[in-house]
């Protein structure tokens, strides 16, 4: 590398004659990028007699270009603020503390240019070129907060990246347990029944104890049909079984069945939150009042009114 090809040199050269400083800036490739890109190649005219190549002939020659050449190693090339004033933050630091010195040197000089006479070009230089040393300390501390600003969005990025492959082996890790999971429960209920277990669900073919596993123990049990009581919409999802599996199964069915006793509805939706009672001389009436809410008036409203005679159902109401 020539003596003029190197930064510093440049600088100090400009600091010391500018014009020189800006012919050498001008001519060092390092300061003025230019943006080359290869032309692509033109073929050449056939000469007078010679046929042009064919079509055949060009994808012959396609053929004959090795597949596994490796691409040219390309460089990024560093920027002039990189180059000028260093890639890390102690030594940009401490160029820029130096070229606050140049800077002081040329006012103190263009302050005493002025009691000068001879020689005139003294005063000249100290008077036209005081700025670029000085413009060289500012660019210097331009470099610091923008290596900084640099630094931080490296270092958000790699936090991100860092949070991003923590979340990926997470996954990896859940999706991992997940699958041991459902191969232990395909062993134990067999497949896919093992998996419909994991996934809370209860399907035909299922044995009672892949059911048990899957939901719970059913609120209430009438010979081979179990009862599941949903309370988001009050309703019954009953199972039927055959030889313990699972044959049927019927959701959104009403919440109570005649003929039920009062500790089969007991045993489903719990104590009713009031009762009435009437009693005659042959039998006794019972009204059961389930699901309340509170009105805007601040009363209290029931959703179904259950009616027993000597504690069996024999009808119900829906009050909403």
């Amino acid at each position: 590398m020539k003596w003029h090809e190197k930064p510093i040199n440049v600088i100090i050269v400009t600091i010391l004659f500018w014009p020189l400083g800006l012919y050498y800036m001008w001519l060092n490739k390092m300061f003025f990028f230019k943006k080359t890109t290869e032309e692509p190649e033109i073929a050449a005219e056939p000469e007078v007699g010679e046929e042009p190549a064919g079509e055949e002939d060009v994808l012959a020659a396609q053929d004959e270009v090795p597949g596994d050449v490796a691409p040219a190693d390309t460089k990024e090339s560093k920027s002039i603020e990189e180059l000028v004033w260093g890639n890390n933050l102690s030594t940009i630091k401490l160029r820029s503390k130096i070229a606050f010195i140049p800077s002081v040197i040329w006012i103190i000089m263009g302050v005493n240019a002025m009691d000068m006479i001879h020689p005139p070009f003294f005063m000249l230089q100290a008077i036209f070129t005081w700025p670029i040393p000085l413009g060289l300390a500012v660019w210097g501390q331009n470099a610091i907060k923008n290596f900084e600003s640099r630094e931080r969005r490296r270092r958000a990025e790699e936090e991100r990246e860092e949070r991003r492959r923590l979340e990926e082996e997470e996954r990896e890790e859940k999706r991992r347990l997940e699958e041991e999971e459902i191969a232990r429960l395909n062993d134990q209920y067999g497949e896919p029944y093992g998996e419909y277990v994991y996934q809370g669900r209860v399907e035909n073919g299922m044995s009672t104890d892949a059911v048990l596993a899957s939901w719970f123990s059913p609120k209430f049990k009438n010979n081979n049909i179990w009862y599941y009581p949903v309370e988001d919409d009050h309703t019954l999802t009953l199972v039927s079984f055959k030889n313990e599996k699972a044959v049927n199964i019927s959701k959104g069915n009403k919440p109570f069945e005649l003929n039920m006793s009062k500790k089969d509805v007991v045993s489903i939706w719990g104590k009713p939150e009031d009762e009435k009672e009437t009693i005659f001389k042959t039998k006794t009436k019972l009204k059961l009042y389930y699901f309340p809410r509170t009105t805007r008036q601040d009363t209290t409203v029931y959703g179904y009114e259950v009616k027993l005679e000597d504690d069996i159902v024999v009808g119900w109401k829906d009050l909403e």
